[in-house]
């Protein structure tokens, strides 16, 4: 599917490039999760879906890098205060 192919590729090079969690929060606050309207267009609904499924991507990825800094610990919590 081309459409993962390029959230997986931007998040890559997101990742590799610095992703912080300053730039997510900006995200989150550009893109926030939300409901469509009832008057909102198929094509709306779906590039907002796009960009929302772009941060959900992005979050992972820096959820992560934290993981790998804490020495690779798969399952260790990473603490709220280090997302914000």
């Amino acid at each position: 599917m081309p459409d993962h192919n390029a959230r997986k590729n931007a998040v890559t090079l997101l990742a590799v490039r610095g992703l912080s969690p300053e730039l997510l929060d900006d995200l989150e606050t550009l893109f926030p999760e939300r409901c469509p309207e009832m008057d909102s267009a198929d094509r709306d609904i779906w590039f907002y879906a796009g960009k929302r499924a772009l941060v959900r991507d992005l979050r992972q990825a820096l959820q992560q890098q934290q993981r790998q800094a804490n020495g690779g610990r798969h399952n260790a919590p990473i603490p709220l205060a280090q997302l914000q």
